[in-house]
């Protein structure tokens, strides 16, 4: 296969990885709360897409929106009943609700779905040539998606009122009480848009990969590997760096194998902490 050809799969790849990363990238500048269930979180996306497939046959694509709606009011639920009694926990309390989260959700994929893998049967993607390269309809909207929407997250934060109090609250929260913003509120929405473009994430990739319970793990792994590569608070970083590690995880799938996939990305993980712990993108904390 053409280098140009891995390359672009892994482009494309690294776009969604990013938009899930992003999401995360927000719950921990704001909250300093690393959310291990990003990933299962990102599979109830994945099984809301096909659902909505399997009812009224919704394309994954469209099914975005009430993917996001319903992973939005998830995020806030999670918020209101467990993580706002944690985010001034130790470390690692959080680590240990966020891992018990993960085995509520598993639990209950698996009694109400099963343990099979499966996937949108019937749903088709085009595939198409340019300038020699083979692409995939689905993987190009999948990209554009999220960019599109990552983007859109960079935006907001930088120019809308909200945005600049989510900056205040990550650069300095007592300060930014000061000035009279509601920092449980701002947490609260941070946290559950961050799981909402879980569940965006979570629909793009129901159109391009197996769906089943235990799915999330990767996805958790993946994510918190872009995090720390952009820089922890870094929406570009997590595009850079989620293009990065899309490109690094074909490569490695393809001239080792698809099993140990994550091989690659892990080595990069390990020689950003030992080199540049901040980061490509890293600003001490600050979201941008």
């Amino acid at each position: 296969m053409a280098i140009a050809q891995l390359i672009s799969m892994g482009i494309m790849q690294g776009g969604v990885y990013a938009l899930a990363a992003s999401g995360l990238t927000l719950i921990f500048s704001v909250m300093k709360f690393l959310n291990l269930a990003h990933g299962d979180l990102i599979t109830v996306g994945m099984f809301g897409a096909l659902l909505l497939w399997g009812a009224v046959r919704l394309n994954p694509f469209i099914s975005i929106l009430p993917a996001a709606v319903l992973l939005f009011v998830i995020g806030i639920v999670l918020y209101k009943t467990v993580i706002n009694k944690a985010e001034n926990a130790p470390v690692e309390n959080q680590l240990l609700i966020t891992l018990g989260l993960i085995l509520v959700i598993e639990s209950l994929l698996r009694i109400v779905f099963g343990s099979d893998y499966r996937s949108l049967k019937g749903f088709e993607s085009i595939g198409f040539r340019i300038a020699g390269i083979q692409l995939v309809s689905s993987w190009v909207i999948s990209f554009i998606v999220a960019v599109g929407c990552v983007l859109s997250l960079y935006f907001v934060i930088r120019r809308s009122d909200w945005g600049r109090a989510v900056r205040a609250c990550s650069q300095d929260p007592e300060g930014a009480l000061m000035r009279g913003i509601n920092l449980s509120r701002i947490r609260m929405t941070s946290f559950a848009l961050g799981v909402a473009f879980a569940g965006i994430a979570g629909a793009c990739f129901a159109a391009l990969r197996p769906i089943y319970p235990t799915a999330g793990f990767d996805y958790s792994v993946i994510a918190i590997i872009i995090v720390v590569l952009g820089g922890m608070g870094s929406i570009v970083g997590s595009l850079v760096g989620g293009i990065i590690i899309g490109i690094i995880d074909v490569f490695t799938a393809y001239f080792i194998g698809s099993q140990v996939h994550l091989v690659g990305p892990f080595l990069v993980f390990i020689l950003v902490l030992a080199f540049k712990p901040e980061g490509l993108f890293g600003r001490r904390g600050r979201i941008a």
